[in-house]
């Protein structure tokens, strides 16, 4: 019974994100690893693996804070359940499939 996993409005939640995962996504439309016309569409379509490959590598070189934060943000979120009574959906009644992770 975690307050801090207690979400009160999914969309508002959802909403504060937005920005950041749409400067990511622009970013990496800018590097060309992102079809930035698919991303006009809402779809993010991958043009070039390798250097997404080289991105997460580079990741590697953080320093340990940084690096820490990262895993724990990405273990968490590969790890949290979509569906189900605690899952993400639930918890936040958006049922669309465009929020899907998987």
């Amino acid at each position: 019974m975690n307050p801090y996993n207690t979400i009160y409005d999914g969309r508002k939640l959802l909403e504060r994100l937005r920005p950041y995962q749409m400067g990511a996504l622009t970013c990496l439309a800018s590097y060309g690893i992102v079809d930035s016309r698919e991303l006009l569409n809402n779809k993010v379509k991958i043009l070039d693996s390798d250097k997404l490959l080289k991105i997460y590598k580079e990741l590697d070189k953080l320093a340990d804070e940084e690096h820490n934060a990262l895993s724990w943000l990405c273990l968490y979120f590969r790890t949290f359940p979509m569906n189900g009574v605690n899952g993400f959906k639930s918890r936040t009644k958006l049922l669309v499939s465009k929020y899907d992770s998987f």
